[in-house]
């Protein structure tokens, strides 16, 4: 082994990819624990002063830079923390952009959009020159699993719908389907469509819904995380939503 692959595979090994908090260790680690809507963000890839790039593209180069996302947040609810109901407050987070051939540290795993109702689990932004430093944020959010998505059932659509079609699930990202109800794929969905896939999907497939870490890897606006086998430790895979029918049993 050369020297340089050693030297690689240190860094490699130093800088392995954080696990999900566990849900008390989150709690606990947190100074803010509280529940809300995400308001406008903005993102800007920074040096790790802080220092705004010329280049903005998300692509690895020769060193280590940052995707710091700001957003304004409205309070709704606070579990833990000195915060009003109805206050508004900026939170920050990283995505880490290592250099080319170097795994490691991720950052935060999801990216938040405008109107997403989450909870949060943030500590005070740290001080001086830090990547954080632009964001201008109050606190920041807890890596690698520093929100959670809150699903609210839709009481009011129950009473208008059929009584055996599941409510529909409003700020989620699984477009309406509900945990516990297999789902069948209402078309064959091909490689051509999804390159990822081992092997074409009939229609007529029986899927069921992921509820684990997608680590950033599902496109949630057209697509929906599943497993072909029930179980938390099934691995999953992205389908498109298009394509996926769910029916009460």
């Amino acid at each position: 082994m050369s020297k340089m692959h050693l030297l690689l595979t240190i860094v490699s090994v130093c800088l392995a990819a954080i696990p999900p908090l566990p849900a008390e260790v989150r709690k606990s680690n947190s100074e803010v624990v509280a529940l809300g809507v995400v308001g406008p963000c903005r993102s800007s890839i920074v040096d790790g002063d802080g220092i705004v790039l010329q280049d903005q593209e998300e692509v690895r180069g020769q060193e280590t830079k940052y995707k710091v996302t700001a957003f304004s947040f409205r309070v709704d609810d606070v579990e833990k923390g000195s915060l009003d109901q109805g206050e508004t407050m900026t939170l920050a987070y990283r995505k880490v952009i290592l250099p080319m051939h170097f795994v490691g540290l991720q950052g935060q795993n999801e990216d938040l959009s405008e109107g997403d109702r989450v909870r949060v689990f943030a500590m005070r932004a740290p001080a001086g020159s830090s990547e954080y430093a632009s964001a201008e944020a109050d606190s920041i959010l807890l890596e690698p699993n520093g929100w959670e998505t809150i699903e609210v059932l839709a009481a009011d659509t129950r009473k208008s719908e059929n009584p055996r079609t599941p409510p529909r699930l409003v700020h989620s990202r699984h477009h309406g389907f509900v945990p516990d109800t297999p789902l069948r794929l209402n078309r064959t969905v091909t490689k051509r469509e999804c390159p990822w896939l081992d092997n074409d999907i009939e229609a007529g497939t029986k899927v069921y819904l992921y509820s684990g870490y997608t680590y950033g890897t599902v496109d949630f606006r057209i697509g929906v995380a599943v497993t072909l086998a029930p179980g938390p430790n099934e691995s999953f895979i992205e389908l498109p939503a298009s394509a996926l029918s769910q029916h009460a049993v």
